[in-house]
């Protein structure tokens, strides 16, 4: 599943700012997956790719652990204002007596009452409870890469690029294929170098979210047109309608297989019980056998069997059989 990156956050974050000034209705939760409710839409935080504006159905849990943390603290408080972190893949959340700051780069939500860490989904070394909260440490800020950056790398432009500037791997080829640049970085001109400076620059400067599909099943979104796929595209207006398209198909897709899954287990189950039973049957029939010339003796004459000690007689009520 894709991730959504600090560039695609970038883009992200005026549409969410649409929440500011109105106060938070409830917190849900599912599966890992957070939904914060304003009125009648829904914001939809998973820490481990993605924040969106959702208006797909919703099927919450009962409120425990970290949900009912955040419920008990953040319900009926007012959304102040939303911002990113140094450009990074981190959401700041501040609320009119507390902070939610949404870590997707480390798959952490984090509560703050003032500077201090009230609670978070997962502890670190850096984030404690009852700590501070210490921003994550960044790469360089790809609206200011400049052509000398790249002059002393060395290696595949694509994975040497992404060591030292804040950008996915997945707008890093898209800046690649804008400039025409391939191959390893460090055998580029210093012209070549400067053009990828401003292709990585450009990915930033126009907005047009899509849902790139393959065989009718959406495959990527990007905030950007990406001259890199060619792929069937279907446009969008705003960047959340195409991550809810996106997500929310995946989220299909996961169900889909969970119950394929369960029922391929419930199907591995049955053969292995039929596979002992047919075990026990051939064993029954290998014993019968091996003394088949023995009880065929017995059946053709029970009494002579039975008056040589070569079985036992056994009633019980009107049953009668011969025991060997």
């Amino acid at each position: 599943m894709q991730q959504l990156s600090n560039l695609d956050l970038f883009f992200l974050i005026p549409e969410i700012k649409k929440f500011e000034g109105i106060f938070l209705g409830n917190v849900y939760g599912r599966e890992g997956v957070f939904k914060l409710k304003f009125r009648s839409s829904s914001l939809i935080i998973n820490p481990k790719n993605a924040i969106y504006v959702s208006n797909h159905v919703f099927e919450s849990e009962e409120p425990r652990g970290f949900v009912r943390i955040l419920r008990d603290e953040l319900s009926n408080q007012k959304l102040i204002e939303v911002s990113q972190i140094n450009l990074d893949r981190v959401c700041n959340f501040k609320f009119s007596n507390s902070t939610l700051i949404i870590e997707l780069a480390t798959s952490n939500i984090i509560l703050m009452d003032g500077d201090t860490i009230k609670a978070c989904l997962k502890e670190s070394e850096r984030i404690k409870k009852g700590g501070n909260y210490s921003p994550l440490k960044v790469k360089k800020n790809p609206l200011e890469v400049e052509a000398a950056d790249f002059e002393k790398l060395k290696g595949n432009v694509v994975a040497a690029t992404s060591k030292v500037i804040n950008l996915s791997a997945f707008y890093l080829e898209e800046a690649c294929v804008r400039a025409d640049v391939s191959g390893d970085i460090s055998s580029l001109s210093n012209k070549e170098r400067e053009k990828l400076a401003l292709a990585i620059k450009s990915v930033f400067e126009i907005k047009e979210p899509r849902v790139y599909y393959e065989d009718g099943a959406p495959k990527f979104f990007s905030s950007i047109p990406l001259k890199k796929l060619s792929l069937e595209f279907k446009s969008f207006e705003n960047l959340n309608d195409a991550l809810d398209e996106y997500y929310s198909n995946q989220v299909k897709v996961n169900e889909k297989l969970l119950k394929l899954k369960f029922k391929l287990e419930q199907q591995k189950k049955a053969l292995e019980e039929f596979k002992q039973k047919a075990k026990e049957n051939r064993e029954k029939g290998e014993a019968i056998y091996s003394k088949y010339s023995f009880i065929e003796g017995i059946l053709k004459n029970p009494e002579e069997a039975i008056k040589e000690g070569k079985a036992k007689l056994i009633t019980k009520g009107r049953e009668i059989s011969i025991e060997v």
